[in-house]
Parts: C-alpha cells; structure tokens; sequence
C-alpha cells in the first residue's frame, strides 16, 4: 500500500471511530436521568463511563498516528482496529438503549445496535495482539506465531460465544449479562501473550522501544 493511501486511510477510519464514541457519548448525556439495567451499565452517564469513553478515543487517535507514519508495521492498524470496534461497540450499546429502553421506538434498528454492542470483546483480543507483536508487528519467533494463533483462536471462541448469547436475547438484550464469565475467558487467552510480552522486555535491550520510535520519526520525515 501507497504510503499517501495507507495515511488516507488511516485518517478515515480513526476519525469514524472517533465520531462514533462522540456519538455514544451524546447518546449517554441524553438519558443522563434515565434509569438503566445493570446488563446496559456501560451506558451511564457517569465520571467512570466519560473517562473510559475519553480513553477508547485515545485507541483510534494512536493508530492514526502509528498507521501513517508507520504503515507497514501492523501495530498501528491493530490500533486502528481497536479503536473501530470499541466504536461500534459503544455506539450500539448507546443507540439501543436509548432506541429499547429510555425512549422506546423512538429509533429504528434497536435491536440490530443493541447486538452490534456486544462486539466489546473484540478490542481485547487485538489488545492480546498488541502484546504479542510489538514493537516490530511480527512474533519474535515461529513458536511465538504459534502462540499467536492459539491467541487468536481462543478469543475468536470466546467473542462467537458472546455473539450467539446475544443473538439469543435479541428480543430482551438488557434482561441478563454474563459479562462475567465471558471477561473470565479472555482473562484466560490473554495469559499467552502478556507472558510474551514479558519474555520480549526481558531479551530486548532497553533502547529497542525507543529505536522503534525514532525511526518511525526518521521514515515520516523523510
């Protein structure tokens, strides 16, 4: 890819991501006074929902800057990704609350973003990613490859059986959460890659991070 290209389109998905929290969080000031069931608690006006709302911003705006200036390392399109289906998830969530619970009809497709909420665990999942790829967006070795795609296969497991939970309760899908075993399993398959992670700050020299920076400010400048 082109790097003008890659930077466009960096851009363009970030500053979607971006406007999709910015929706949600208009959403959540609207049914500030609203009472909400606890499976729909994400969706609160309050500081703990505005300062994670602030930080999943964040998620995008980092992999804009990764992805452009970096293009070919996938660090910053992991980022990006992140920062998409943090997005997705929290707008759904936002819009089917207000579509199903605060003000019933008055939105279409309530249930369709209600279930386009429960796509929260996939951030996690890229999260894992991050730890196994960075700072060079490969794995360090073929056995560390192998332990991405155990990684991967199991968050994969773990974010198809949220989604069948939620297309079960499609016509209540803020009657019951089991946020709680589902957080359990990516607990879990995130084990793999912070161990990864350890192993790669321990064998690294204490520079390499900082190479990695400087050359991405030396590519951008050149």
């Amino acid at each position: 890819m082109r790097p003008k290209t890659a930077s466009r389109l960096a851009w363009s998905v970030g500053a979607f991501s971006i406007a999709l929290q910015i929706g949600a969080l208009a959403l959540m000031f609207i049914d500030r006074h609203a009472t909400l069931p606890d499976a729909a608690s994400s969706a609160r006006w309050n500081l703990a929902n505005v300062m994670n709302a602030a930080v999943n911003i964040a998620v995008p705006a980092i992999g804009i800057v990764l992805a452009s200036r970096r293009s070919e390392n996938a660090i910053g399109w992991l980022f990006l990704a992140a920062g998409f289906t943090l997005g997705i998830s929290a707008f759904g969530l936002s819009y089917g609350v207000h579509a199903l619970v605060t003000d019933p009809g008055s939105l279409p497709a309530g249930r369709l973003f209600a279930w386009l909420g429960s796509l929260g665990l996939i951030p996690l999942g890229i999260l894992a990613f991050l730890f196994l790829l960075f700072p060079t967006g490969h794995p360090r070795s073929a056995r560390w490859r192998r332990v991405a795609w155990f990684v991967g296969g199991g968050f994969a497991l773990v974010t198809a059986a949220n989604l069948i939970f939620a297309t079960q309760v499609w016509n209540d899908p803020y009657g019951n959460s089991t946020s709680g075993n589902v957080l359990l399993g990516v607990f879990l398959f995130a084990i793999p890659s912070l161990a990864a992670s350890r192993r790669r700050s321990q064998r690294s020299s204490p520079g390499s991070a900082g190479r990695w920076v400087r050359s991405g400010r030396s590519s951008s400048g050149s």
